[in-house]
């Protein structure tokens, strides 16, 4: 469980204020009708339900994805305005499969694998931040399959 600030001031980086003018805070600045708001400046978000778990960079990769038939590498998926803001992702590096030699493979294909998760993106409402549960598509690996045929 962690707690969500909805209040501007939070977010508001004290560097980009030259230092001839105060800070909003320092000056009292509020937004029109924000003393008789009788919402809470704070919320409780239960973030079990966003598996971040395994999205994030700082977990340690087993080296499947260069033993892989259908082999991938990870890059980073950052956004400052969504929870959690660094996704590491799997970018397929074939496009057929390698046999156990390292050759193409052209009887399959590599195929990415993908999931779709939950995020919390960050929007701002007037003076204040709200936040929207939405899911993402992120690609976890990579796999071989036979080509889809079509025939005309």
């Amino acid at each position: 469980v962690v707690l969500v600030s909805l209040g501007a001031a939070a977010f508001i980086p004290v560097e980009n204020f030259p230092e001839n003018e105060e800070h909003p805070i320092e000056k009292r600045l509020r937004c029109p009708g924000r003393r008789h708001r009788r919402l809470p400046t704070t919320m409780t978000v239960d973030l079990s339900l966003i598996q971040s778990r395994f999205l994030e960079s700082s977990v340690v990769m087993e080296d499947t994805h260069s033993r892989s038939l259908s082999p991938w590498e990870y890059s980073l998926n950052t956004d400052p305005h969504r929870f959690p803001f660094v996704i590491s992702e799997a970018n397929c590096l074939t496009f057929a499969c390698v046999d156990a030699d390292g050759n193409d493979s052209p009887e399959l294909m590599s195929y990415p694998i993908q999931q779709e998760v939950l995020v919390l993106r960050r929007e701002q409402k007037g003076c204040g931040f709200s936040y929207r549960l939405e899911s993402e598509e992120v690609t976890l690996g990579c796999t071989c399959v036979r080509p889809r045929l079509q025939h005309i």
